[in-house]
């Protein structure tokens, strides 16, 4: 569904600051609504798919995903494409852990991974390309 969930997601999460007193929760609100539709537009980036932000607002306003198959958008629902639930709350969940260690730590190590090679394997665990 290119991350429809992490669309509807991040619609939720809009006009919420206020119910945070914290203002590093705000913070750590705002981050993570502003990542959300990067999600999708890397997914659609990945897949080689051009004029992403115009999709990914589309996407936003209908609340349809991206049909890969057949280029273009629909409900996802309808069309037996089903993210599941438990993968998307992990990956969000395994995000957000290793953003706040980022934070607090204040350094990091990681391997360098080309960009091709990146999206090379990635559209290969998809099965775009």
């Amino acid at each position: 569904g290119c991350g429809v969930a992490f669309l509807m997601a991040k619609t939720a999460l809009e006009g919420r600051s206020d119910e945070f007193s914290d203002r590093d929760e705000v913070l750590g609100l705002e981050i993570v609504s502003s990542s959300l539709n990067a999600i999708s537009a890397r997914i659609l980036e990945v897949a080689g798919i051009q004029d992403k932000e115009m999709i990914v607002s589309r996407m936003k306003e209908a609340g349809q995903g991206y049909d890969f198959k057949k280029g273009g958008l629909g409900d996802m629902k309808k069309l037996g494409i089903w993210d599941s639930a438990k993968a998307l709350r992990c990956a969000l969940e395994y995000a957000v852990s290793c953003s706040i260690s980022f934070m607090t730590l204040g350094a990091s190590i990681a391997s360098e991974k080309d960009e091709a090679e990146f999206l090379a394997d990635a559209a290969k665990l998809l099965g775009i390309r």
